[in-house]
């Protein structure tokens, strides 16, 4: 967290502040981490506000898996009215996430054709 935000050499510098508390202090932040689920393996994670800064109102600690899925960069998809995260559904349907995204993206299936496997119309 402080050499992605304090080094602007760091090829993963981000412009996201660490509060005051949590910079100045350590004893803080580990006091704060140990009660809110810390556990070796988890990674920070800014939470609720993927763009907010990190502090105690807007982080939580989570799988590196966890983690990757809420980047700006994840790819959400609308099914039964609600947007879905496509590496959630595709794990949850046991579906090879490339190939779901690429039924998709490549082949322009609708979501219930990559769903199924197969197109229920004929190529557009």
């Amino acid at each position: 967290m402080l050499m992605r935000c304090g080094n602007p050499n760091n090829p993963n510098y981000s412009t996201v502040k660490v509060c005051d508390e949590w910079l100045t202090d350590y004893t803080v932040f580990r006091d704060w981490a140990l009660t809110n689920g810390w556990k070796p393996l988890l990674q920070i994670d800014r939470y609720p506000d993927k763009n907010g800064n990190y502090e105690p109102s807007n982080c939580r600690f989570v799988t590196p898996k966890e983690n990757m899925r809420n980047r700006n960069c994840t790819i959400e998809v609308l099914y039964q009215g609600k947007m879905v995260k496509l590496a959630d559904m595709a794990d949850y349907l046991r579906i090879n996430y490339d190939t779901l995204y690429h039924r998709l993206f490549t082949h322009g299936w609708t979501i219930e054709e990559a769903i199924a496997g197969k197109r229920t119309i004929n190529e557009r």
